[in-house]
Parts: structure tokens; C-alpha cells; sequence
């Protein structure tokens, strides 16, 4: 079964394979902390790590860890995020918000939708930043 998405690419939904994949990449992009993972079959430019968040509730030092990794990823994929001083000002003040705190939390969502929106699918960013959302909707009960 093909379907259209809304970039005007194809995908052929029956088999589970894109006819265009972004980024010159075949497979799952994922950061963080994992052990062992096994990647895609035949998988070209692709990479799989996963931060180990559990069904746990927010902490400083989750956060942290996160912010970090998504840090780091940020500096990895710099070429391919077009403004990327203004998402380091972001980040930065993504930084100083606490998950725990009600106030922070609002802030933090919206400055990583803003993040993630501005990264253009940058390889790894989307996976930290949602794992940074879910850590704050967790912190939210």
C-alpha cells in the first residue's frame, strides 16, 4: 500500500520501507545509552542507541543526562542545522529548567518543540528531544 506524506515523499507502507530516506540513511538514527543494540539489516549511515529512561519519575539527574546527550548530538550534527547558534540559545535555556517545577515544565516543552522544529531532522535530535518531553509530561503525573 503507498501513501503520500505531507513533504510530497512516498512511502510504501505494505512493506515498511520508505522510497526516500532522509538524510542519505536507511535505518533507525537514535542517540543516547544503550548496551547491545541490533541495527536494521543492511542498514546504510545508521546508528541505534537509546537512553535508558524506565516508567520512573522526573529527576534532576535524568534531565541531565538528556540535556547532555542532546548537547553533545547538537555538536555532532552542527552542518546540518541551519541556525545553529540560535538553537545553542535554546538549549541553553532549556538547561535551566526543572522538570519538577510546574513553571519549568511548560517552558521546557515548548522550548524543545521550537528545538526540534528548528533542527529540520537533524540525525538523532528528534529521538533526545522526545525522550526530554517525555521525561517532562512524566514529571507532570
Amino acid at each position: 500500500m503507498m501513501f503520500r506524506r505531507n513533504n510530497g515523499t512516498d512511502a510504501d507502507h505494505g512493506r515498511g520501507r520508505d522510497n526516500q530516506a532522509p538524510h542519505g540513511n536507511s535505518g533507525v538514527i537514535n542517540n543516547g545509552v544503550m548496551g547491545q543494540a541490533q541495527n536494521q539489516p543492511g542498514a546504510i549511515a545508521s546508528s541505534q542507541t537509546q537512553l535508558g529512561l524506565g516508567g520512573e519519575t522526573a529527576d534532576t539527574a535524568q534531565w541531565a543526562q538528556i540535556l547532555t546527550a542532546l548537547d553533545a548530538t547538537l555538536a555532532r550534527v552542527r552542518a546540518d542545522i541551519p541556525d545553529y547558534d540560535g538553537v545553542r540559545a535554546l538549549l541553553t535555556t532549556i538547561q535551566q529548567q526543572r522538570p519538577d517545577e510546574p513553571d519549568g515544565r511548560v517552558v521546557a516543552h515548548s522550548l524543545l518543540r521550537q528545538l526540534a522544529d528548528r533542527c529540520g531532522g537533524a540525525p538523532g535530535v528528534a529521538t533526545l528531544v522526545a525522550s526530554a518531553m517525555s521525561l517532562v509530561a512524566t514529571a507532570a503525573g
